[in-house]
C-alpha cells in the first residue's frame, strides 16, 4: 500500500500498468483501493480509463468508492493540465 501511495505522489506514469494489475478481482479490497487512489494521483488518460472501468465493474463497495474518488481527482487534475 505504501508503494502505491509513493508512486501516486510521484505521478509515476510508468507505474500505471503495474498498479492496474493490483485491481484484479483476487486482490484484497484495501490493496485495490490503494492502487486506485494512486492511479487517481497519476491521472493520465490510461489511469482515467482504468478507474472508470473499475467503478463500473467492481462489486466491492470499498473499491468502488476509492475508484470514484480517484476518478474525480484524476479528471479534475487532467482538466487543469497537471498531466
Amino acid at each position: 500500500m505504501r508503494a502505491a501511495m509513493i508512486l501516486g505522489n510521484l505521478r509515476a506514469n510508468d507505474a500505471t500498468a503495474a498498479l492496474a494489475k493490483k485491481l484484479d478481482p483476487g486482490t484484497p479490497p484495501y490493496l485495490a483501493a490503494a492502487a486506485a487512489e494512486a492511479l487517481g494521483e497519476i491521472g493520465n488518460d490510461e489511469a482515467i480509463r482504468i478507474l472508470h472501468n473499475l467503478y463500473m465493474d467492481d462489486l466491492s463497495i470499498v473499491v468502488k468508492v476509492a475508484a470514484a474518488h480517484a476518478f474525480a481527482r484524476a479528471v479534475k487534475g487532467h482538466r487543469k493540465g497537471r498531466v
